[in-house]
């Protein structure tokens, strides 16, 4: 399983201060006002990227 800080560490992210709050905050904005029970398969294509990201917020 990856961890937001072996992502931030993978892409070489680690050198910007803040950059794993930025990151949290971009994922909420990003996130924030789906109601993911009513998508259909295409809206998922659309927005998968987040959505698995949001997956490291949670470790």
């Amino acid at each position: 399983m990856t961890t937001i800080n072996d992502f931030i560490h993978k892409f070489g992210f680690e050198s910007i201060r803040n950059f794993e709050k930025y990151l949290y905050g971009v994922l909420a904005e990003h996130l924030s006002g789906y109601d993911f029970d009513s998508l259909e398969d295409e809206d998922y294509q659309h927005i998968g990227g987040p959505i698995l990201l949001n997956t490291l917020t949670k470790n």
